[in-house]
């Protein structure tokens, strides 16, 4: 989220963070840091389908 929150980043490219981020976790939220915290902080720790490499990389990114 450090880079969705990044002041020097053009809307452009702040735009698809947040489309890479619908794609990888198939979420329809809107472009705002906080709602996509507040569901990764909803959905972590529970039970789910073992995730791909790229995915826990993901996940972990979304912690920062």
């Amino acid at each position: 989220m450090r880079l969705a929150t990044d002041p020097h980043l053009d809307a452009m490219t702040r735009s698809w963070v947040f489309d890479a981020l619908r794609d990888l976790t198939g979420q329809a939220l809107p472009d705002d840091p906080d709602q996509w915290r507040a569901w990764y902080k909803r959905t972590s720790g529970h039970s789910a389908p073992p995730a791909s490499g790229d995915f826990m990389r993901f996940l972990a990114w979304l912690e920062n």
